[in-house]
């Protein structure tokens, strides 16, 4: 079954992106640690421990955890350098283990995202809930067909700059996302999916994407998805860079804007 359809969306502008991976790199930096403990400006990291290795370096392995202290996953970092920033994220649920690789090129201007994610079942039918999802975004790729620079024949799903797949033991997909210069400024984005049946589960799978992939609910959700970006972006691009920092130590911290330690004081009700 092949599926496509086209949305307009608000676009983010390159040096925004590559300032906001800049500020987390350099956040990160900052962070200190001692005996496994993480401190940022002088207070406790709430969200991870280092439980393995060394701090910043190649084989360190984070455990995180929620705002209750409780471990959630497991995060190494396998490589930072200038040629490529590498994690490695496992978490568990009822009935369900997730392992996550994540990969980012040329870290300082980032030049592609590579993500994977395994999924494996435990319990009963495990291999109902086991599968594989990748993503490959081409980011230079990506700004130059925002602004036109390459040529129509270019932008087929083939070699569009986001590329996504998915196999499961009865099916397996891709989806390519390629965008164009599109009306006011606009990034005009072409999804295309692709699904197939394993053969030996084809008899069992067309019914399933007749009612769960139908064209018209695969429209809707693009289309739902795009409302909400294009309701949501240009809130956020007005925001100054300090305020996206800032929120991104809030949440490292395990702090609400209330309990910033830069937050006013409360007014003064006492008459």
């Amino acid at each position: 079954m092949r599926l496509r359809h086209q949305v307009e969306l608000t676009p983010l502008p390159r040096a925004w992106v590559e300032d906001l991976f800049r500020t987390a790199q350099q956040t990160f930096r900052e962070i200190e640690e001692r005996d496994g403990s993480l401190s940022l400006d002088g207070q406790p990291v709430t969200v991870a421990r280092l439980t393995e290795g060394v701090h910043r370096s190649p084989g360190a392995l984070y455990t995180l955890q929620d705002e209750n202290g409780q471990h959630t996953s497991q995060l190494r970092l396998t490589a930072w350098d200038l040629e490529s920033l590498r994690l490695e994220v496992s978490s568990a649920e009822e009935g369900l283990r997730m392992e996550t690789k994540l990969e980012l090129l040329q870290p300082r201007t980032p030049r592609t995202l590579r993500a994977s994610t395994l999924l494996r079942g435990e319990g009963s039918w495990p291999l109902l809930r086991s599968g594989e999802v990748g993503a490959v975004l081409d980011l230079a790729d990506w700004w130059a067909s925002a602004a036109g620079l390459r040529k129509g024949e270019d932008l087929g799903p083939r070699r569009a700059p986001f590329q996504l797949t998915f196999r499961h033991h009865l099916a397996r997909g891709t989806a390519s996302v390629a965008v164009a210069p599109g009306k006011k400024g606009r990034w005009q984005v072409t999804v295309t999916a692709r699904l197939h049946g394993r053969r030996w589960a084809r008899p069992l799978v067309p019914p399933a994407l007749r009612i769960a992939r139908t064209r018209d609910r695969f429209r809707t959700a693009l289309d739902d998805h795009a409302k909400q970006w294009n309701e949501q972006v240009p809130a956020l691009l007005e925001r100054p860079p300090h305020e996206l920092r800032e929120e991104l130590r809030r949440e490292l911290l395990g702090l609400t804007p209330e309990k910033s330690p830069d937050a006013p004081p409360p007014p003064d009700t006492k008459g």
